[in-house]
């Protein structure tokens, strides 16, 4: 008796170690040929239940592991803080140093957070890569909306008990201080996925990063106002999108007159090339992701 070689595409919904789909129609979130879902439900579900994913390996499956997660970098920015105003006692806006200093650091570690969390985000799922449903964007976009998720708690839990705490009552702006918080979420999430895409094709890329950021924090206003430099170095200053970002939460805190609406514009118009760039560049190459 003869065998008939079997011909049929191989079922991409598979598990390995997992029995055999049974024959029929593919089941919900399978789809033929490893295309992704186009609906925007579809991409919803996928890019929460990657955000779930990233918070139980984060932090862990107890209610410890998330108040962790908000006290350590709350912790830090109020260490900092209190440090920094016992060593200037008038800060450039306002009366309070610890004010002036956490509305600068606030927005600045959210943009860090993303940007990293977004650069190492593919190389950290590479095993959920193999599934059609899953694309490197969606693991840059998840862990950024993660991120994004913990420092906008940590403003809100602590810039107004700071504010209360130092017996300085400023009119606060919410707008502003949003615009801050979406400025800094969607610039991070820019840089991050174009130094993605750029630490897969050069892996010594990380290291290169890494030396360039590293002075980003003494160029980015958190310790001085854009308008108090001199007039020859504020126009190149300018030019770092960072600096908007922290402008739009001082904003929220010393009056409109600190922030620029031409900075802001500028600022997501960066983020926003930088981030159909290297999503482009992530679908097109979405193979080496995989390989690594």
């Amino acid at each position: 008796m003869e065998l008939t070689k079997d011909t049929s595409p191989p079922d991409i919904c598979a598990i390995p170690g997992e029995p055999a789909r049974p024959a029929g129609p593919a089941p919900r979130g399978c789809f033929p040929s490893g295309r992704r879902p186009g609906e925007p439900a579809g991409k919803a579900r996928i890019l929460a239940a990657l955000v779930i994913r990233e918070t139980a390996a984060r932090f862990g499956r107890s209610w410890g592991g998330y108040v962790w997660a908000v006290a350590e970098p709350l912790g830090g920015v109020v260490l900092l803080s209190v440090a920094f105003s016992f060593i200037v006692h008038s800060p450039p806006l306002g009366h309070s140093f610890a004010v002036f200093y956490a509305t600068g650091l606030i927005p600045f570690l959210l943009y860090n957070a993303v940007a990293g969390g977004a650069m190492a985000a593919p190389a950290a799922n590479r095993g959920l890569l193999s599934y059609p449903a899953v694309t490197p964007l969606d693991t840059v976009v998840a862990r950024a909306g993660l991120e994004t998720l913990t420092y906008c708690l940590i403003a809100a839990l602590f810039l107004p008990a700071l504010v209360l705490w130092v017996d300085e009552h400023p009119v606060i702006e919410p707008g502003y201080v949003t615009l801050s918080l979406a400025l800094g979420a969607v610039l991070g999430l820019g840089v991050g996925a174009a130094n993605a895409v750029l630490a897969q094709a050069w892996p010594a890329w990380r290291a290169v990063w890494s030396v360039i950021n590293r002075p980003l924090f003494f160029l980015s206003g958190v310790l001085f106002p854009l308008h108090s430099l001199p007039d020859d170095l504020a126009p190149v200053i300018w030019w770092n999108p960072v600096t908007h970002v922290i402008a739009a939460m001082r904003a929220g805190f010393y009056g409109p007159d600190q922030a620029d609406v031409t900075g802001a514009l500028y600022t997501g118009f960066v983020a926003a090339v930088l981030f159909a760039v290297s999503g482009l560049a992530m679908v097109r190459n979405a193979g080496r992701f995989v390989q690594g």
